[in-house]
C-alpha cells in the first residue's frame, strides 16, 4: 500500500498518492522487478510527425489575445483529472480556451498541462508546460496510473510536442518556480488547483474570461 504517515489525514494521504498517480491498494515493486523494468526498452520515437495545421490559426488567435492584455503575463491551464468513481476517472477534455490556443485537442492532451503567455515587451512569447513521455528510467511508465503509459498509452516528448505545435515547451515541473516571480498575471481559474494556489487575484479576471469567451 502506499506509504502513510501519522501527521496527516486519510483524506489528504488519499489526495497526495492519487496526484503521484498511486491507488489505495497498490503494493511495494520488489527492488529485483523495479531494476528488471528499467532495462531492454526499445527506442521507440514517433516518426512521420508533422506540424499541425492549427499553428497558423492559433498563433493569430494569441496575437489578438496578445494586444488585449499587453505587459501581463496570461495563463491557461488544460485542467485536470475529473473522478467518476473511487479511483476511475472521467475520460479527460481540455478547457476550450487552451485546446483553442493550442491546437491541442483529444487524447494529445495531456491533463495538468499549462500554456503562458510570457509578456516580452512587443507582445507575448508562447511557453508549454507539460507531462512528457514517461522514461524508463523510473518506474511512473509502469505504477502511475495518472500518467504512466501502461496505463493512458504513449504521451509525447517535449521535441515531438513542440514539432506538432509550434510553441515551445518545457516539463511541467518547472511551473511553480516561473510562476513565482509574482509578475502581473491573468489566469483561467478553477481549472488547475495548484496554478491556482500559485496567482494572486487580479482585478481584470473577469474581463479576461468575457474576452476569452467572446474571441472563441
Amino acid at each position: 500500500m502506499s506509504s502513510a504517515t501519522f501527521d496527516k489525514s486519510p483524506e489528504q494521504q488519499a489526495a497526495e498518492d492519487k496526484e503521484k498517480g498511486l491507488r489505495t491498494h497498490d503494493i511495494p515493486t520488489p527492488e529485483a522487478l523495479t531494476e528488471f523494468m528499467k532495462k531492454g526498452w526499445a527506442e521507440s520515437p514517433l516518426t512521420g510527425i508533422t506540424p499541425s495545421r492549427a499553428i497558423t490559426f492559433c498563433k493569430v488567435r494569441r496575437e489578438n489575445l496578445s494586444k488585449k492584455f499587453a505587459g501581463v503575463r496570461l495563463v491557461f491551464p488544460s485542467g485536470s483529472l475529473k473522478a467518476r468513481s473511487n479511483d476511475s476517472d472521467y475520460r479527460f477534455r481540455a478547457h476550450s480556451a487552451y485546446s483553442w490556443l493550442t491546437g491541442i485537442t483529444a487524447s494529445d492532451a495531456v491533463p495538468d498541462s499549462v500554456l503562458v503567455m510570457e509578456p516580452n515587451g512587443s507582445g507575448h512569447d508562447a511557453l508549454l508546460f507539460i507531462h512528457p513521455r514517461s522514461p524508463r528510467n523510473t518506474d511512473e511508465f509502469y505504477r502511475n496510473s495518472k500518467h504512466g503509459e501502461f496505463w493512458v498509452g504513449r504521451r509525447m516528448t517535449l521535441e515531438e510536442t513542440q514539432t506538432m505545435y509550434g510553441i515551445k515547451v518545457v516539463q511541467i515541473e518547472s511551473i511553480a518556480e516561473f510562476l513565482g516571480d509574482k509578475k502581473e498575471t491573468l489566469v483561467v481559474r478553477e481549472q488547475d488547483a495548484n496554478i491556482d494556489k500559485l496567482i494572486p487575484a487580479h482585478a481584470r479576471e473577469e474581463e479576461f474570461l468575457n474576452v476569452l469567451s467572446m474571441s472563441r
